[in-house]
Formats: structure tokens, sequence, C-alpha cells
């Protein structure tokens, strides 16, 4: 094994940690898109065909298993709200402290849509099975400014 196998295996071990923390540290869980989720897991299919067929040696193995674990992590990254924020997508993870509005609003299949807005650009919309009063009450727990309900 050489130096780059460490770091992909490292890498590796970091990715199931932040999944894991991230499922675990959700207390209400909004809708993920099913595109997202079945490319990922397709993806993550083909790269563990790809390591079982064709990697000889155990740098490659290990490399492809770098892959597949990010692949299901892009696949499986779950979004929502937890107890310090909200959880969106890999690269949009903010405490309640940056969110200066929310507006909570019904969509055609009657679920709750929250949009959060961090300062004048950032949006976020997330889709919630949950009840739009449970999400608002959820919201004022943790002291969320500007909840509007339309």
């Amino acid at each position: 094994m050489n130096l780059l196998s460490y770091i992909y295996l490292l890498l590796t071990v970091l990715l199931i940690i932040a999944l894991a923390w991230v499922s675990f540290t959700l207390k209400v869980r909004a809708k993920s898109g099913r595109f997202r989720v079945i490319a990922g897991l397709i993806l993550a299919a083909l790269t563990i065909f790809g390591m079982l067929y064709l990697s000889i040696d155990l740098a490659a193995k290990i490399s492809s298993l770098f892959i597949i674990v990010a692949f299901l992590t892009i696949a499986l990254w779950p979004k929502g709200l937890s107890n310090w924020g909200v959880i969106s997508s890999l690269r949009v993870v903010k405490p309640y402290a940056l969110v200066s509005s929310v507006v909570l609003t019904h969509d055609k299949k009657q679920q709750t849509v929250a949009t959060f807005h961090f300062g004048a650009m950032q949006i976020v919309k997330l889709t919630f099975k949950t009840d739009l009063n449970e999400i608002y009450n959820f919201l004022d727990q943790h002291q969320v400014r500007s909840i509007e309900i339309q």
C-alpha cells in the first residue's frame, strides 16, 4: 500500500463518520430528491462491479472503495432540521444563528415547504411531510428569527 491508499482510507472513514453524525443529529427529516438517490446508488453499484471484476491490486480496490463511499454519501445525505441548524446538502449545512428569515407554506400536496433565507442571497427550500405547526414550533423552540407563515 502506498501513501495515497492510506489517504483514501482516512477519507473513507471520515465520510462514513460525517454521514452517520448528520443522520443521527437530524430531528425533522425533509424529503430528498429521488434522482440524486437513484443516480448515486447506480453509480455506487457500477463502481462495486468495477472493483470486484476489474481491480487487480490492493491500491485500486482501496481507491474504488473510496469512490463507492463517496457515491453512497452523496446518495444518502439526509436533509432536514437538527437541534443546531439546517442541513440541505453536502455544501449547505448552516447553524440557526445564520438564518435571517423563514417562510413556511403548503404546496399542492399539502406538504410543508420551508424557505430559509441566509442574508440577502442564499435561499434553501426544504419539503417536509410533517405538519406546518410542528415545523413552526420546532423552529421557534430553537429561537430562529423571523418565522412567517403563509
